[in-house]
């Protein structure tokens, strides 16, 4: 369980990113993206529970296929949260890179 717990810290933390930095977020994002992060902090605490569990009682089939795809959902929402934030990079450094061009046309 120790590993799905620590597939899923590093894309709360990536939401929480996307929630503090300057990416514009269209109306209605935010507050799903805070949803998402919410969930995953949830899911966390209930594997964090069930990993904790006297090693005589391990966890039940229906625990670990909920666990199975936890760590395979939050694989593919890292996944998405990677690719928003590298485009928006790249959309920045176009927008910046036009700015510069504007100011060496106009010998500024």
């Amino acid at each position: 369980m120790g590993v799905v717990t620590g597939v899923i810290s590093p894309l709360i933390s990536k939401l929480g990113e996307l929630l503090t930095d300057e990416y514009k977020l269209q109306k209605g994002v935010r507050g799903e993206i805070m949803f998402l992060k919410a969930e995953f902090e949830s899911m966390q605490a209930a594997l964090l529970k069930v990993s904790e569990a006297p090693i005589d009682q391990p966890p039940d089939n229906q625990v670990k296929l909920w666990a199975r795809e936890v760590w395979q959902l939050s694989y593919d929402v890292e996944d998405k949260v990677d690719t928003f934030m590298v485009e928006e990079e790249d959309e920045g450094k176009k927008k910046d890179s036009g700015r510069a061009h504007e100011m060496e046309l106009l010998d500024l």
